[in-house]
């Protein structure tokens, strides 16, 4: 029998909503409340598009159109409990955190910006540096996750070149493509999102 995403998820999950300003909300079955401020405390943070537990803390990443987006980490049960570790965009370079997600020891970011080539950075706790080689592929690394012990990004291309979605490799130390553009068909513009089972990654 197919599981569902809840009982995949187990009991507990989180989910960002975009409206007029981001809500996170947490749910354990039924129950389900509101942990932050709209927006946190920013209307122009759009929506919460991504989130990832790093050193045991929520971190979420937000579009902000108007200022660049941010990074959030949950620091006590209250909504205003949040510390704001990211804003701007990276000198305004990003408009979204598309993606977020914890490998060898740091917090991983994917920036979206509609007109520069998608980037990757890093988090150690305290300071952030860019991870990717450079020449990734405009505009936005959509989707990131681990696998044997390697770091995947999926991008995705609305407004740039070249075309078809790319798919990035990371061991830690060196950044390689892994697939043909758009595994062949440039029409595939982006990965979306990648799940893993067993000994296979699958592109969504």
């Amino acid at each position: 029998m197919r599981r569902s995403v809840f009982q995949i998820l187990n009991s507990i999950f989180l989910i960002g909503v975009g409206l007029f300003a981001p809500a996170v909300c947490w749910g354990q079955w039924t129950n389900w409340g509101q942990i932050n401020e709209d927006g946190f405390g920013d209307t122009h943070n759009s929506i919460a598009f991504s989130m990832a537990v790093y050193n045991d803390q929520l971190y979420v990443g937000t579009r902000n159109n108007s200022n660049g987006c941010e990074v959030w980490r949950r620091d006590g049960d209250g909504p205003t409990d949040w510390t704001q570790v990211a804003s701007g965009g990276f000198d305004n370079n990003f408009v979204d955190f598309r993606s977020l997600v914890s490998y060898g020891g740091r917090l991983f970011i994917g920036g979206a910006g509609w007109s520069v080539p998608c980037q990757v950075w890093e988090y150690d706790g305290a300071n952030f540096a860019r991870s990717d080689p450079g020449g990734m592929q405009y505009d936005s690394a959509r989707c990131m996750t681990v696998f044997q012990n390697k770091l995947y990004v999926g991008t995705g291309n609305d407004s740039g070149s070249p075309s078809g979605g790319q798919l990035w490799e990371y061991d830690g130390t060196t950044w390689s493509q892994v697939n043909a553009n758009g595994f062949g068909d440039t029409s595939n513009d982006a990965i979306l999102a990648r799940v893993y089972k067993e000994e296979f990654i699958r592109s969504l």
